[in-house]
């Protein structure tokens, strides 16, 4: 059964759609190596959503994309969003708020891993 956490009036942006659509994903996927490839500087691959850094961009698509900071989110219908780290931090932490009730110790694991990401990205933030 596919969850859906976060719905469309949870956009903090009229064009944020993309990464409801990649963490609700990530979330009925593992939302917990989701976080964990994000600490590390990994983007994910879902069946209608992928993110991608910079960084892990080959030649051809830098070359061809403008240089972004964050996090780029593409969804299989081509909408595309370049999201700020920050901005990625508050959806997480706004899945992470949806899910206390439904899954506490899943809540919790993403806890641990937030503060994580708030120590690799500090500088983002």
């Amino acid at each position: 059964m596919y969850t859906i956490f976060l719905k469309e009036e949870d956009m903090l942006k009229e064009n944020h759609f993309p990464v409801i659509a990649l963490l609700n994903e990530a979330y009925n996927t593992d939302i917990i190596v989701f976080i964990k490839e994000l600490n590390q500087g990994i983007g994910s691959g879902y069946n209608y959503t992928t993110c991608s850094f910079w960084e892990e961009l080959d030649d051809y698509d830098k070359e061809n994309i403008a240089r972004y900071d964050g996090i780029m989110i593409e969804t299989e219908d081509g909408e595309e969003l370049c999201l700020s780290m920050k901005e990625m931090l508050d959806y997480l932490m706004l899945l992470q708020s949806k899910l206390a009730s439904a899954n506490s110790e899943l809540a919790d694991k993403m806890t641990v891993l937030l503060d994580e990401y708030k120590t690799v990205y500090k500088d983002a933030l």
